[in-house]
């Protein structure tokens, strides 16, 4: 059935964008640094398994945090639960009745739709609580859940028992505290030195590998939400769980021994560390290991909707494609081996740093992501093998990569704007030629649903029960986030050019209701124009980069430009979102670098490959963009600055080394020395290496990751000097700012090496240490300290001489005010500054 939306509908539409239009005439001012800081957001968009109701994480502004121990802790401290009734809807309102702080994030409802978990970080507590959603009133449970957002950790059996894997008595899960566990602990272990006591940490390589320390175990927990009992079913280093369909089994994957790495070993950023082994329990607390020798897969866990499970594992010693796929059977206590011949698992890395393998199910048949060889070479998809023990000649499906389990139709797989269920008399096209498809409806495991926008006018289809199209016309700046089957009806994310954002809900009968509005500061700002540059790369490639311009200009004087460079950012058709005025993006930002009156050219840059002798040519591929931008006459191509974050910033010192066309650099949390950095550890890491160590990740990066090298250094050491910008530091001519956190993943003596070159030449440059901050300064007093800095900066070397500064926004010298009173109080940050260059 196809509904049209109603013409009052539609004239509530063209009402809502005259009220845009309305507000962005109205704007009187730039993007300013307190913008930046009162950025709010919309995280988890839940639809119960009923479809019912709605929850919505809503985070606040960074600067209305009340701690910023670590940047996971304060993501959780801004956030705060809202719902609403999707069949009666109206504005969002507080999920909780009797407590309605920022602080708890939503954690998953119970199959009836009755209840949500929730977890709470109050007063350094992270606790469990199960919210009523009807009424607010929330239980609280003396369980502190491990999380994080990278595996399960925590799942409903029932309608009213939930079981967990929690955190040891007393302390954060790791996810939680690791960026200022070395902060916390290093005093304690001060004061045992002090004290006359033994405080050491041992780390353990070769034969003594096994001498490194093992975390504290976490314990799997049954909890019962009519009577509030929790019950402990066992302990263990448990990473994983996956519960059976049948509500009476979870699988759990442990941590076992930690996994050297062979001499010669390709190394990723996701290669393994550690081996896993799998556990089932049943509700008693019974455990069975299905292959008490075999290395799991963690991703790789699926149920069929029998409760039988099919995982990937293999033996110690062996990488993960010549393992073998796996189904055990937790009732009768069985396992064998599901033949896959002529077929090669697809390992692919995710989020989290998992190297992952996908299973499926389809009836009694069991599914795998893998390589067919084949007379035309190798086909990837997913294959069908047999299920009851005779296996199934292979069958190619499809090459998407994700997969949903529907107790009905049986397993989707789903990618690229497609949904093909699989099995039967073969694969069959659920949603084809959409923009987008999601699974899981109304929570539903398996639900599919997808759109498709032509001009103003949006296409939904919900596949639930029913097979429902919705057409919403007039809504060209939203984009569906969720979908209600139950309710048909969908719920949209609209976010004008400035920033401000609305959800809305739309339903199959034509009504359309704002639900929730965030960023309403941010209608009275102005960001410029942004416009569309088309470039050729040196190769020849035809690439589009995005130019930046201020709202606010001198006459006659052309604005300088920032380059903020990342290579493997390709832009398409529409300005980046990671740029936008919402996106709330706290390092090298565009909004605010238009703000305060500069142009900025975000260019796109394909990967490079190393090369053996020279660095990566980063100006060439820069100086293509900014010359296609020269040709529109809009900035001052002769007044260049850069600033580089991350990857950017070992971009930005390498640029440095190639050419002087930059009048003023700025360098942050970058890698300067390749060869130095994959050896040395992160800051959490040498205080807890039981986390595990952070060598085998860097090493991945360095040789398989963004640096490309393929090689270790004492394989071809001429690799690492010619990719290492500190070796070429003579070249740089270019006065650098270098900015680093005391925390960062990336280690500060990389900027510190690299500042060191610098100085020992007598060449302008500062160096900024942040303390308590990581790979991204997030305290708001010190994100207003390093703009201020980053500005007078700029300022200070890109001047016009026609003008007496660049032109500034009262709004936005009253907000640096504090932050340039912090110049001269040595406490705001380690600030080395060698010669002025103004």
């Amino acid at each position: 059935m196809t509904y049209k939306i109603q013409k009052a509908a539609l004239s509530a539409c063209l009402s809502l964008a005259l009220s845009w239009g309305a507000a962005r005439a109205a704007a009187t001012r730039p993007f300013g640094i307190e913008d930046l800081l009162h950025i709010e957001a919309v995280g988890q968009t839940l639809v119960d398994p009923t479809g019912r109701w709605l929850v919505i994480e809503r985070s606040g502004a960074v600067a209305d945090a009340p701690r910023f121990d670590t940047p996971y802790q304060t993501a959780i401290l801004r956030t705060r639960l809202l719902k609403v009734d999707l069949g009666r809807p109206n504005e969002a309102q507080p999920l909780l009745s009797d407590d309605q702080q920022s602080g708890m994030i939503a954690l998953g409802f119970s199959p009836d739709g009755q209840r949500l978990a929730i977890g709470r970080l109050k007063s350094g507590i992270w606790q469990l609580g199960v919210t009523d959603i009807a009424s607010g009133s929330t239980r609280w449970f003396d369980v502190a859940p491990d999380y994080s957002p990278y595996h399960q950790s925590i799942a409903w059996l029932s309608g009213s028992k939930l079981i967990l894997l929690a955190a040891p008595k007393g302390q954060l899960p790791w996810y939680l505290r690791f960026d200022g566990a070395a902060e916390t602990d290093l005093p304690r272990r001060w004061d045992d030195t002090r004290a006359g006591h033994p405080s050491v940490t041992l780390v353990g390589s070769g034969h003594f590998l096994d001498l490194t320390a093992r975390p504290v175990p976490d314990s799997l927990v049954l909890v019962d939400t009519l009577d509030d009992r929790l019950t402990s079913l066992a302990t263990g280093l448990f990473t994983d769980l996956n519960p059976a369909p049948d509500g009476k089994h979870v699988a759990v994957v442990e941590t076992a021994s930690p996994i050297h790495p062979r001499p010669g070993q390709r190394l990723t950023v996701d290669t393994d560390i550690e081996r896993r082994r799998l556990l089932v329990f049943d509700l008693a607390g019974h455990s069975w290991r299905p292959c008490a020798d075999c290395d799991v897969n963690m991703t790789s866990l699926t149920w069929s909707t029998s409760s039988t499970l099919a995982f990937f594992a293999r033996a110690q010693g062996q990488e993960w494609p010549t393992g073998r796929l796996w189904s055990a059977d937790p009732v009768q206590r069985s396992v064998r081996a599901i033949p896959t011949p002529g077929l090669t698992p697809i390992v692919r890395g995710v989020a989290g740093g998992w190297q992952a393998i996908g299973t499926g199910w389809s009836g009694a048949d069991a599914l795998i992501y893998a390589y067919a060889q084949g007379t035309n070479g190798d086909h990837a998809g997913w294959y069908q093998v047999g299920g009851r023990g005779k296996a199934l000649p292979p069958r190619f499906v499809s090459a998407l990569p994700d997969i949903a389990i529907d107790r009905r139709r049986g397993a989707t797989a789903i990618g690229g704007g497609e949904a093909w269920t699989i099995g039967g008399q073969g694969p069959h096209a659920l949603l084809t030629g959409m923009d987008e498809v999601h699974a899981d409806l109304d929570g539903r495991q398996g639900g599919i649903w997808g759109w498709k926008r032509e001009g103003d006018h949006l296409h939904v289809v919900l596949r639930g029960r029913h097979v429902r199209d919705l057409d919403l016309s007039g809504t060209l700046l939203a984009t569906p986030v969720v979908a209600s089957a139950a309710q048909a009806s969908v719920i949209l994310r609209e976010t004008q050019p400035n920033g401000v954002t609305r959800l809305l809900h739309a339903r199959a009968d034509g009504s359309m209701r704002t639900l929730l509005t965030i960023n309403r500061r941010l209608a009275v700002t102005d960001s410029g124009r942004t416009i569309p540059v088309r470039h050729k790369t040196p190769d020849g490639r035809m690439l589009t980069s995005w130019l930046y311009l201020p709202p606010r200009t001198v006459a006659g004087i052309k604005p300088p430009l920032i380059v903020i460079p990342y290579p493997g950012d390709v832009f398409g058709n529409t300005p980046p979102a990671s740029q936008a005025p919402d996106s709330g993006r706290l390092y090298a930002n565009a909004q605010m670098l238009v703000g305060h009156g500069y142009a900025v050219l975000l260019p796109s840059m394909p990967i490079l490959a190393s090369s053996a002798t020279k660095a990566f040519p980063f100006a060439d591929q820069i100086m293509a963009a900014i010359d296609a931008t020269a040709t529109l006459d809009l900035v001052d191509t002769n007044r260049l600055g850069l600033w580089g974050h991350s990857f950017g910033g070992f971009t930005a010192a390498t640029v440095a080394t190639e050419t002087d066309r930059f009048k003023a650099i700025i360098a942050s949390s970058g890698v300067y020395d390749v060869t130095s950095m994959r050896g040395a550890f992160a800051p959490f890491t040498r205080v807890h290496p039981e986390y595990g160590l952070s060598a085998v990740a860097w090493a991945g990066w360095s040789e398989t990751g963004q640096a490309g090298l393929h090689v270790a250094p004492w394989s071809d050491p001429g690799r690492y000097i010619a990719n290492s910008p500190i070796f070429h530091a003579n070249l740089i001519k270019t006065p650098m700012m270098i900015v680093a956190g005391d925390r960062d993943v990336t280690p500060v003596p990389q900027a510190e090496e690299l500042f060191s070159a610098l100085y020992l030449q007598d060449k302008d440059a500062e160096l900024l240490t942040y303390w308590g901050e990581g790979h991204v300064v997030q305290s708001p007093g010190n994100i207003r300290d390093l703009y201020d800095r980053a500005f007078h900066w700029f300022d200070a070397h890109l001047r016009d001489t026609r003008s007496a500064a660049l032109p500034h926004d009262p709004h936005e010298r009253e907000d640096m005010s504090s932050s340039r009173a912090c110049q001269v109080r040595t406490h705001c940050s380690s600030r080395i500054m060698v010669r002025s260059s103004e």
